[in-house]
């Protein structure tokens, strides 16, 4: 595993593609329109305004600078988790080439015994790296990862839940992948890697070219953002690869509109959904350990099954929803822990989660549970913080369930529906993911969203992008047309 390549954690999905004879693919470049660059500054202000309006952020203390499309971002947020988030807002703007990182953090209230406990017992918790005996390290509040784990996959989701435990100021991975009895050819790896971008819902693939040598992936051609190309560097990293150089990608803000996807791509037949899906949840950490049934009728997809942990369920309708040409999940996996906790001892457990969580631990969340199900009540001041109740009770072994009821108070002024949806609209301009053919109506401060996308994770974009602008309600009458 090289940890020098850094990579923006998302779910991979995977396309069946014949073998190809060939170990490089080219494509014809798009043009860009003529008319319609984008300035530095018109793409800082965009920023600095997703920044403003997303409630995990304290944007007041960031500071904004772009040249030649390059986001450096400076300035101050309490947790590590505050500065990813600010980074990952910046790399989803239209016209970010890439992101610097430059926040900074406060130190740690805990000692480095207190926080390599803490991470200790989240890797143990997390159904994707409970397997494997990763050793902890920490000072100064870095923590520090070794060990053996089965794929580089299995190796970022390590870092992903060290850097959701309170007070870790960063994580140095130095965990290392085992290496193949018998590594795959190159044309098998290039095969793979372009069935991934393939069946990738955020991609559309036609512009990337993907070489590969001794096991090392280069990509080349062109991506519509600097989002996109981090799914693409991580759906690069299939059974056999060493490394994976990007360099080459380039991102153009106009290829998202340039290329859309055409021909057979479109339209994806039952046979190869389910062998999509299939192989997406093979290659997932939190899913490929547990046997799943998929069905596909009409570009709708039913998965079945038992797994012993409610995040690999999540995971798994999350892998079906970013295949490329399913347009609905119906996900009716069964959760059956392993160890039966007590309600009583399940409800405490997850009570001192949430205290423990950098986001959560102001927070009025009362905590029942029945049979494993876990019910959120009380409030919290934003929807963010809401959701994010939801996933860290999720991540929790013997959690079966989770009802969340929480109301979130938002804290901020009311807007006029004028205002309203002017904010909804800025978010479908600056995301390159946006599909253009989504019209926005608002009415006493509910959105209300028509017209057809070509995804399903379109579709939950638009509905965050309707809650995010600051709709109380949002009714998503999208159709999807793939």
């Amino acid at each position: 595993m090289n940890n020098a390549l850094v990579v923006k954690p998302a779910p991979a999905a995977y396309w069946i593609l014949l073998a190809i004879p060939l170990v490089s693919c080219t494509v014809t470049a798009a043009v860009p329109p003529s008319g319609q660059a984008l300035s530095d500054q018109k793409v800082m202000f965009a920023v600095e305004g997703q920044l403003e309006r997303d409630d995990a952020v304290v944007s007041g203390l960031l500071d904004v600078q772009v040249q030649d499309g390059i986001v450096t971002l400076t300035g101050e947020q309490d947790d590590l988790l505050a500065k990813t988030r600010a980074g990952g807002i910046a790399e989803a703007v239209k016209g970010v080439r890439s992101v610097v990182n430059r926040i900074t953090l406060e130190p740690p209230t805990q000692t480095d015994v207190e926080i390599q406990t803490a991470v200790h017992n989240a890797l143990q918790d997390d159904a994707g790296t409970t397997a494997f005996p990763i050793e902890v390290h920490v000072s100064k509040g870095i923590v520090i990862l070794t060990g053996v784990v089965n794929s580089w996959k299995t190796g970022r989701l390590a870092t992903e839940v060290a850097e959701g435990v309170s007070d870790v100021r960063e994580v140095d991975n130095k965990l290392t992948s085992a290496p193949l009895t018998s590594p795959p050819p190159d044309t098998l790896i290039q095969a793979d890697v372009l069935a991934r971008l393939q069946a990738d819902a955020w991609l559309d693939p036609g512009l990337i070219t993907v070489n590969v040598q001794k096991g090392r992936v280069t990509l080349g051609g062109a991506v519509g953002s600097a989002f996109e190309k981090s799914r693409a560097f991580y759906d690069s990293w299939v059974a056999g690869v060493i490394a994976v150089i990007d360099e080459a990608l380039d991102v153009q803000w106009w290829a998202r509109d340039a290329m859309r996807r055409k021909g057979d791509a479109a339209s994806p037949s039952k046979s190869a959904l389910e062998k999509s899906i299939q192989a997406a949840l093979e290659d997932d950490p939190r899913v490929q350990s547990f046997h799943l049934h998929i069905l596909v009728e009409d570009h709708q997809a039913t998965l079945s099954g038992i797994v012993d942990n409610l995040r690999a369920k999540q995971a798994a309708g999350q892998d079906a929803v970013n295949t490329w040409g399913v347009t609905e999940v119906q996900n009716y996996i069964k959760v059956r822990p392993v160890q039966r906790w007590k309600d009583a001892n399940l409800t405490q457990r997850v009570r001192e989660t949430l205290r423990q969580d950098p986001y959560l631990a102001d927070d009025e969340i009362r905590v029942y549970v029945r049979h494993g199900v876990v019910y959120l009540t009380g409030g919290t001041a934003s929807r963010f913080e809401r959701l994010r109740a939801e996933d860290v009770a999720t991540r929790i072994k013997g959690v079966v369930d989770v009802r969340n009821q929480i109301i979130p108070s938002y804290g901020q002024p009311p807007k006029s529906d004028r205002e309203l949806k002017a904010d909804i609209l800025t978010y479908f301009l600056w995301d390159p993911r946006a599909d253009r053919d989504v019209h926005v109506s608002v009415k006493d401060g509910m959105a209300t969203l028509t017209g057809s996308i070509s995804s399903w994770t379109a579709r939950e974009a638009a509905e965050k992008h309707a809650y995010d602008g600051g709709a109380r309600n949002v009714f998503n009458d999208l159709i999807i047309k793939p």
